[in-house]
């Protein structure tokens, strides 16, 4: 369970980022609301719009399952400050801001000469502060979903990545798909050793597949370290479709040429009646956003496994169909830096 600020300029994208991460499953909050803030008149007579001291504590406080991304900039947001996990200050130079706020349509703040000064002056003098006091700085300037894969790094520490053990399907070369087979002896003993590796790792939360294999693979290891399994269905393998249960040669010889096709632009390529790596990637998105504990082990599969990879090493799409993952191996993976190594 992760809050996180996201804050900054006018024009930095705040609305749209948390569009993108309420997209993405997350529950996301736009403070710039009356629910949320209200106007005060300053000693000097001035007026300001600050968040309601009641609602923001009633929301951060009261949050318990899930991750929450509040988005606003307001004079009197750091007295909240303790209430969250990261202060992200999103930033841009000013000619950016400016350009964003003269073209955009969804709000009418910053048209004018007036507040566009208003708006350089808050860069000069706002800013800075707000810059010494956030756990993280991102580039509004990158593309969407990169400051968006950003953001949601914050969410974990640390992701273990597991793929269920050896199936006798895997032993056959059979596609599993959706479908499935039981684990192997050599797959029951995967299980068992990653249960024994990952003793001494920080787990606070085990994530599976609902199909069997997965969720075995997963029992076995949460059964040695004394935690629970939650199934969530977005961490399923990619539908084969009709090709579920046939071996590389059955396909062939009954669907002459699609494995080739496949092979040709095998991110967007989908299984008949199946799915594609970029359905799959959107499951995977969907997935991470359901799971919010710091240190969480997911047992799942190597296709969809692959898409969790894209989202948290911030991969593009063909880098990530060049990775594997072996069954006798943990991935660890460092979300904040990008970072990969493997557990044995």
């Amino acid at each position: 369970m992760s809050k996180v600020l996201i804050t900054g300029m006018s024009g930095t994208g705040k609305s749209t980022v948390l569009s993108l991460l309420a997209s993405r499953g997350h529950r996301v909050v736009d403070t710039d609301t009356d629910e949320w803030s209200h106007w005060v008149t300053q000693p000097d007579g001035s007026a300001d719009w600050i968040w309601r001291p009641d609602a923001i504590t009633a929301l951060l406080t009261d949050h318990r399952q899930g991750s929450l991304f509040v988005a606003g900039c307001k004079s009197n947001q750091g007295t909240f400050y303790p209430l969250f996990d990261h202060i992200a200050l999103l930033s841009a130079p000013t000619d950016v801001l400016l350009s964003r706020i003269a073209t955009r349509t969804t709000n009418p703040y910053g048209k004018t000469p007036e507040q566009r000064a208003d708006i350089l002056r808050y860069a000069a003098e706002v800013e800075p502060l707000l810059r010494a006091t956030a756990t993280i700085e991102i580039d509004a300037t990158q593309p969407l979903p990169r400051v968006v894969r950003e953001i949601e790094s914050l969410i974990w520490d640390s992701v273990l990545l597991a793929r269920h053990g050896q199936t006798q399907w895997n032993v056959a070369r059979r596609r599993q798909g959706q479908l499935d087979s039981p684990l192997t002896p050599v797959g029951l003993e995967q299980a068992h050793r990653h249960a024994a590796t990952l003793e001494t790792h920080p787990i606070d939360g085990i994530f599976a597949s609902p199909q069997g294999r997965a969720h075995t693979t997963a029992e076995i290891i949460g059964a040695h370290l004394s935690l629970p399994v939650q199934i969530i269905d977005e961490l399923a393998e990619l539908h084969h479709g009709s090709y579920a249960g046939l071996t590389n040669a059955e396909i062939n010889a009954r669907y002459p040429g699609e494995l080739a096709s496949r092979a040709a632009d095998k991110y967007e390529w989908r299984f008949p009646g199946g799915e594609s790596y970029a359905d799959a990637d959107v499951r995977a998105g969907q997935a991470l956003a359901r799971i919010a504990t710091r240190h969480p082990l997911i047992v799942t599969h190597e296709m969809i496994g692959r898409m969790l990879q894209r989202h948290l090493l911030d991969l593009d799409p063909a880098a990530t169909l060049t990775t594997t993952h072996p069954q006798d191996i943990v991935y660890e993976i460092d979300p904040s830096t990008r970072t990969r190594r493997d557990i044995r």
